[in-house]
């Protein structure tokens, strides 16, 4: 919600300014004296800016408004990692250890990053933990990334007889001839019967549409 937030407040700032500087200012020139009267001799008045000067202002200000909007929405998206792309996953996919089965139920290339969307069940009695950092990567033709532990929306402890999901972010895009991919769990930790690692392997990829 915060972009939306700063796009409301930036929009109603350049409507506000907009609005001030096209504001018709009122005539301070003093009206003529009677015949016979003096004035004394005062300066000349300052001149007032013209109309299309006050435009040519709020135009400005508001295209710096709005530039500052997409110039916030493309930082948040960038620090994030919320960004829209192409669901490139052609099915979902699972693999299963012991009482463990993670599931990869989208994988979207972004303009920046991937984001894979997975469930992990557990069916046994023991509490599981599958942490990011330094936990998770994704290997795609020879090349293996390691997740963002920031950018990733994952719960990472699944319970006792319970299904979590979440996304987890890579900082890398896949390329678009890609047709294959991995995803692993280097660890999985909280049980001695459920143990070692987890890999969903031959991920099906689609060609990139673009």
């Amino acid at each position: 919600m915060l972009p939306w937030l700063i796009v409301a407040v930036l929009v109603i700032a350049s409507a506000a300014i907009a609005a001030a500087t096209a504001a018709p200012q009122p005539d301070r020139t003093p009206p003529p004296l009677p015949a016979g009267y003096y004035r004394p001799h005062a300066p000349p008045p300052r001149p007032r800016s013209s109309g299309s000067g006050r435009a040519v202002i709020a135009v400005v200000v508001v295209t710096v408004l709005i530039v500052s909007i997409f110039a916030v929405r493309f930082a948040f998206g960038l620090i994030t990692g919320r960004e829209t792309g192409v669901d490139r996953l052609v099915e979902p996919v699972s693999a299963t250890n012991h009482a463990l089965t993670l599931t990869v139920d989208r994988v979207e290339v972004t303009a920046h990053f991937t984001r894979v969307s997975m469930s992990a069940s557990n069916g046994g009695g023991d509490a599981l933990t599958l942490p990011i950092y330094s936990n998770c990567q994704m290997t795609v033709d020879r090349t293996t990334t390691s997740a963002s532990t920031i950018a990733s929306q994952w719960p990472q402890n699944v319970p006792p007889e319970s299904t979590i999901s979440g996304v987890v972010v890579f900082r890398f895009v896949i390329p678009g001839d890609a047709t294959k991919a991995s995803l692993a769990f280097s660890t999985i930790f909280g049980s001695l019967s459920t143990r070692g690692s987890i890999v969903v392997r031959n991920i099906p990829l689609r060609p990139d549409p673009s």
